[in-house]
């Protein structure tokens, strides 16, 4: 079960920071993910369901420990805590990231905002977007944390993010953005 949490952990941040660059895209079986085409836009939005074999108050506080995310991400060089705002109802964080991007890219700079909030009973989503970046003009996305609906003690994420880049090299990246998110 350690493994298996951990595994999940290792996912879930990848899904929130896109890091760990991939050719084949192997879908693990508890895991489903669509891509959706938006117009104008370089890159699909990506929703992703999955089952984690935890429950949903752990699972969120695992995708949401961003101080540790740069000691098991590949290419991850910092994940600082810049900002927290605890409020009765949210929590607000700001993340400055750099990571090591491809060549001919050189490594991002990044500030996303990180939002989470209890929605109902046993659930909570976190809410990311961006603050400042030198790499891409619009990021935003969700991850919701529900018990769930049929396996007792697991929970169940339901995944969306859309990242418009900068570079007009983004293109070429498609496919590795789509595998880094697994």
């Amino acid at each position: 079960m350690k493994q298996k949490l951990y595994d999940n952990a290792y996912i879930l941040t990848i899904c929130l920071l896109f890091q760990l660059p991939t050719f084949a895209l192997e879908i693990p079986t508890w895991m489903t993910l669509k891509k959706k085409e938006i117009k104008n836009e370089v890159w699909p939005e990506i929703h992703i369901v999955a089952t984690i074999d935890t429950d949903p108050l752990t699972s969120t506080a695992i995708f949401a420990a961003y101080d540790y995310q740069k000691h098991y991400i590949p290419d991850l060089k910092e994940s600082k805590v810049i900002l927290e705002k605890v409020q009765k109802k949210t929590n607000e964080t700001h993340v400055k990231y750099t990571f090591d991007m491809p060549w001919p890219l050189s490594d991002g700079h990044y500030v996303h905002g990180h939002e989470i909030t209890k929605t109902k009973k046993g659930s909570f989503q976190v809410r990311w977007f961006l603050v400042e970046s030198d790499s891409a003009e619009l990021v935003r996305g969700e991850a919701t944390f529900s018990p769930h609906p049929t396996e007792t003690g697991k929970t169940q994420l339901t995944y969306v993010s859309l990242v418009r880049p900068k570079s007009f090299l983004a293109g070429i990246f498609k496919k590795i953005m789509v595998g880094d998110v697994i």
